[in-house]
């Protein structure tokens, strides 16, 4: 009696019924592994919550495909569905303000910008944060689900080019005060990007390295065959036009001494123009003379051109961008071989137009390939690529580690039917949980080609000359009387516009002209993407794999 009650007083009610102390053990034992159970299901719709966010991707492809071919509201409905997305706002306002711009929507493209500038160049209480680049320092949100259900991060290159789009804009829309404001933001981001990335990016290498090494080096041995595009540049977020823009801007503000200084970071990045290689010598001889002298000695150049009394800079912006694949590499975790996929760039080098310009009667010169976007796009991965495979690999890592706990928890308990339903449950679900994000920018061109040319007052119709294929291009403008005319043509291979604005507030109205493009339109090539190690598959050109810039579809059926 006293040991019956001892009992009872040790393990409450089970004592009553005459269980022992072993019993007891294995009961609690069964309740936990069937706890495991239950919660390894309920997870299951939180897990397929992030998997379905991010499976159901926009086709870049086919959208821009349309675009092509003249359909600017499939292209408009895919943006604004990337826009109004839960994990790509950033870069739906991206693409919607490229698009708006391309269209000749200036006015509507400002805001689209302007709303994403406000995003990332967040003001704090010692001036303003850009939150640009994606090292991979926030390793825990990127467990759960793939890097396609995490916030779009714009890279630094691409918060550059948002702000050189915004000068642009509004030098279209005749608002010269607020081109000056967009420059000196470009000018204030360049310089504060430039004390901090570097670091950032260092130190997301350096501790992907520590903690996955062979795993980095393995990823990184499939991303040799990008150097060759990377190696066109020297940094992500430096960027030529938008410097020579600066220094134009800065001239014609009569603020020589600061427009030398632009000037000369256009044309070390840029060495082989002419047009900026001449302007900077040109303010640099006003500025320092004795420096100005012997750097032409180096050059080997005898005399600069003075500045053109009236002429045209034209910026020529060549082909749509290259897309991302994904490609699926082997690495051993945990003993285990696992195939991870990981966003990848298969194109090669885009080799540019050389293109002939003629007005006036006369020949005014040959383009010169100023700045590869496709360059900066490859390195800003490269970059990436530490940060992504610390994500996937302890992402894995964390799948593997909870499979086996669940297996051995089914071992000898009367609910393993259930738990191997959730571990069948969990595996089915994580092959659609690893794709690669191969979200990107994809409005943006290939490369961009800058020439600048005396021409004098009056009505002209520039010619380019495409002198690989023999297309021409005629575009109109007008120029008064000491003006400097920005002339930007935006040519997609298909499509093509032209915008004419002066650079100084002097001169005729903005002019928008829809063009035939000089490009040789894509044909229909086959595209090999490796989906395993090994094994290939092709899709059309047009018909790439889906690209996750978005997580829903339109009432049309578009994917998006």
């Amino acid at each position: 009696m006293g040991n019956a009650f001892k009992c009872w007083i040790s393990n409450k009610r089970y004592a009553v019924s005459g269980t022992t102390s072993v019993d007891i053990s294995r009961h609690q034992s069964t309740s936990k592994k069937s706890l495991t159970a239950y919660r390894l299901l309920l997870t299951l719709p939180i897990v397929l919550f992030f998997a379905g966010c991010a499976s159901q991707g926009v086709d870049a492809g086919r959208a821009l495909g349309r675009f092509r071919n003249g359909d600017d509201e499939a292209a408009l409905k895919w943006a604004k569905a990337t826009r109004d997305s839960t994990f790509s706002q950033k870069l739906g306002l991206l693409e919607m303000g490229r698009l708006k711009m391309l269209t000749g929507q200036f006015d509507e493209s400002i805001t689209e910008f302007e709303t994403l500038i406000d995003k990332v160049m967040i003001q704090g209480e010692a001036g303003p944060v850009f939150s640009v680049g994606d090292f991979g320092m926030d390793i825990l949100a990127g467990t759960i689900a793939d890097d396609r259900a995490r916030d779009y991060t714009v890279s630094a290159f691409e918060f550059i080019l948002a702000l050189q789009y915004q000068m642009l804009n509004r030098l279209f829309m005749e608002r010269r005060a607020e081109a000056m404001v967009e420059m000196r933001r470009a000018v204030f981001a360049q310089d504060q990007i430039a004390e901090k990335y570097g670091a950032e990016v260092e130190a997301g290498r350096l501790r992907a390295a520590e903690q996955q090494g062979d795993s980095l080096a393995t990823v990184n041995e499939h991303m040799v065959d990008m150097d060759a595009v990377v190696n066109l540049t020297r940094s992500t977020f430096e960027n030529p036009v938008t410097w020579y823009l600066c220094g134009l801007l800065l001239e014609e503000d009569r603020d020589v001494a600061n427009a030398a200084v632009a000037l000369e970071k256009a044309w070390q990045l840029a060495p082989q123009n002419p047009a900026i290689r001449n302007d900077f010598l040109r303010l640099l001889r006003t500025q320092n003379p004795a420096r100005s002298r012997d750097l032409m000695a180096t050059l080997k150049i005898n005399d600069v051109s003075p500045r053109p009394a009236s002429g045209i800079v034209l910026i020529y912006e060549e082909n749509l961008i290259s897309r991302k694949a994904s490609v699926k590499i082997p690495l051993i975790l945990l003993g285990t071989v696992s195939s991870i996929d990981f966003p990848i760039y298969r194109d090669p080098a885009y080799i540019p137009s050389t293109i002939e310009v003629h007005g006036a009667g006369t020949r005014l010169g040959t383009m010169d390939s100023t700045l590869s976007i496709q360059s900066l796009a490859y390195r800003d991965l490269k970059e990436r690529m530490p940060g992504i495979v610390l994500r996937n690999v302890t992402r894995v890592i964390s799948r593997i580690t909870t499979q086996a706990v669940a297996h051995n928890a089914a071992r000898g308990s009367s609910n393993s039917g259930l738990l191997h339903l959730g571990v069948i449950a969990a595996s089915a679900v994580q092959t659609v949980l690893t794709e690669a994000d191969t979200r990107a920018w994809y409005t943006l061109p290939m490369n961009v080609q800058v020439l600048r040319s005396a021409l004098p007052a009056g009505e002209h119709t520039l010619l380019l000359k495409n002198l690989g294929n023999g297309i021409n291009m005629e575009l109109p403008i007008l120029l008064a009387e000491g003006e400097t005319r920005i002339v930007w043509v935006a040519d997609i291979a298909g499509r093509a516009w032209g915008t004419s604005a002066t650079l100084h507030g002097r001169g005729a109205p903005t002019s928008f002209t829809m063009l035939p493009g000089i490009l040789t339109a894509p044909t229909m090539i086959p595209n090999t993407e490796r989906t395993q190690e090994g094994e290939q598959t092709e899709k059309q050109d047009g018909e790439q794999k889906d690209t996750p810039q978005d997580e829903r579809k339109n009432d049309d059926g578009i994917t998006s």
